[in-house]
């Protein structure tokens, strides 16, 4: 994956990302969500959704930890992004996307308000 456009601070403001014999060039801006699945990540930006073969980590060094956070092992989030924290049960809360889309996490809820709000 390659930085197109580097906005200050050093990080991209577009990444290029491989799937399926197609190129993507996704502003960074539009990622909404990055899931691990296997030895890949799931990156999420509007109505796209690519794979990329790589670990969220090489991922999160290419991004703006302003912007974006780990919230669990698999799961990376554009702070921006997230309109509401719901409680689903004892410990477990969901994150809801301002795309609709919603996240599972056991992060305690203190933690993730720290997280999202760059405490």
């Amino acid at each position: 994956m390659a930085g197109v456009d580097v906005v200050a601070g050093c990080y991209p403001s577009r990444i290029v990302v491989r799937d399926s014999g197609r190129i993507h060039v996704i502003r960074v801006e539009d990622i909404e969500w990055i899931a691990a699945s296997g030895n890949y990540v799931e990156i999420h930006a509007g109505e796209t959704t690519c794979l990329h073969r790589g670990g969220l980590t090489e991922i999160m060094s290419r991004l703006s930890p302003e912007r974006f956070v780990r919230l669990q092992r698999s799961l990376v989030v554009h702070r921006d992004k997230v309109s509401v924290v719901e409680t689903v049960g004892k410990g477990r809360y969901q994150l809801h996307m301002r795309s609709g889309a919603a996240l599972p996490t056991q992060r305690p809820v203190n933690e993730i308000r720290e997280l999202l709000l760059g405490g």
